[in-house]
């Protein structure tokens, strides 16, 4: 998809209207330290469950970030709630800071600690009835709460589209954390916002972290063919790729394949996302780090005469130009014209002023006679410099000798000779205009 294509045309449509919480905490929600137990990271997920679960959406933020004002994960968004959730008090650690918190939500007296007695490691003995009477008694939860709405869900999901866009990588990380606290939470919707990044492969390796934390990730037996093993890949990337895409049965596919490409080529037409479809392309190239040669690269230089592939990548990338150029070209050169217009039509939906996509929708027009379509498109390509002038006339020239306008005839015949004088079919043209004229 590209991130950056994608970025430049994202509008927040409506405002998010429900309640937006802000947690702060300390850094083992983040970077979980091995071998250590946060006695909150129980409670903080619950909470986040709940709230989530009711429609309310939570960011969580450093507690240090409080303490150099940089909100690197919540940036300038701001809360009607925050509840701290630390070891430490918040009597004894946040001294002058209360300004610089309280640029962040609504009101000072919505600061609110988690009691002491709430935090507990062990999630057997979290007392959830009363985590839920203390959110609805600070104002958090309301009375008749019910977790009947995903309305916090898309709008965190939207929020992290976003972040990916924009290459936020700190609070792609936060946000994934969190949405991944919803039991409900669809993965592949999740990992489908990896499509928004201009570059997946430089966060790739987080979100495997975080989601090896979190869920059960696909085993895959690395084996294919004749038992042979598989030549040395990231296979981390494959398991994110999988979910992302929801392919099932992955391991079938390793032991019927009897090569890297045909590997590739099989998964790379299972995929439902551009990162899934970048991973399963790069699965084929070997020697070459994900992400090191563009998706256009591989394509042109292993599958270029495969329709198959071709299709499929302007479905996963229809925001990538090229794949509707490539394919659309093929097609002509295969003679396939009609299907070849078609295929430009579609990637018009999403390009256009595609000049040459233009021009392959409007050779289909006129092959099936619909010369007004053609001589509205060839008009547009006229004013633009990006495809030769003298053979839009003649285009354009030609479907207005088969709808019999011969006024506009006469008059593009002489532009025509104006660019090039010597063409004998500008000649004719001009003459047979001017004998219907008379």
């Amino acid at each position: 998809m590209g991130g950056e294509i994608i970025l430049n045309a994202r509008v927040i449509e409506e405002k998010f209207l429900g309640k937006k919480v802000l947690i702060l905490t300390d850094r083992e929600f983040f970077a979980p330290l091995t071998g250590r137990n946060d006695v909150n990271a129980d409670v903080i997920n619950y909470i986040i469950r709940i709230l989530t679960g009711n429609g309310i959406a939570v960011e969580v933020e450093e507690v240090i970030d409080c303490k150099t004002e940089t909100f690197h994960r919540s940036g300038e968004n701001t809360f009607d709630f925050a509840l701290y959730i630390s070891e430490r008090s918040i009597d004894g650690f946040w001294g002058g800071l209360d300004l610089c918190l309280f640029t962040k939500i609504s009101e000072s007296y919505c600061l609110t600690e988690l009691p002491k007695e709430l935090k507990n490691s062990n999630s057997s003995a979290l007392n959830t009835k009363d985590i839920i009477d203390f959110l609805t008694q600070i104002g958090i939860l309301g009375n008749n709460q019910n977790d009947i709405t995903n309305h916090a869900i898309e709008h965190l999901i939207k929020e992290l589209e976003y972040s990916m866009a924009s290459k936020n990588n700190l609070r792609s990380d936060m946000l994934i954390r969190v949405l991944l606290c919803n039991e409900h939470l669809d993965i592949a919707q999740l990992l489908g916002c990896l499509d928004w990044h201009p570059n997946p492969e430089k966060i790739v390796s987080r979100v495997f972290q975080i989601l090896s934390e979190q869920i059960e990730l696909p085993e895959i037996v690395n084996l294919f063919g004749d038992n042979n093993t598989l030549e040395e890949f990231d296979l981390s990337n494959v398991k994110i790729a999988v979910l992302a895409s929801e392919i099932e049965n992955i391991n079938s596919f390793f032991k019927k394949a009897k090569s890297l490409k045909e590997l590739s080529r099989s998964l790379f037409l299972e995929c439902k996302s551009y990162f899934s479809g970048k991973v399963m392309l790069n699965l084929g190239v070997e020697k070459k780090k994900f992400g090191s040669v563009l998706d256009a690269w591989i394509i042109n230089n292993n599958w270029i005469e495969d329709v198959e592939i071709l299709e499929q990548w302007t479905k996963i990338s229809p925001n990538d130009e090229e794949s509707w150029q490539v394919y659309s070209r093929v097609l002509w050169n295969k003679g396939m014209k009609l299907k070849c217009s078609e295929v430009a039509k579609k990637g018009l939906e999403y390009h256009p002023k595609s000049a040459n996509l233009l021009r392959r929708r409007a050779h289909g027009l006129r092959i099936k006679e619909k010369h007004a379509e053609a001589v509205e498109i060839e008009k547009i390509l006229l004013q633009s410099d990006k495809l030769s002038k003298v053979d839009t006339v003649i285009y354009l020239v030609r479907s207005l000798v088969a709808l019999k306008e011969w006024g506009q005839v006469l008059k593009y015949t002489e532009l025509g000779l104006e660019l090039k004088p010597e063409l004998e079919e500008f000649h004719k043209n001009k003459l047979q205009a001017q004998e219907n004229i008379q």
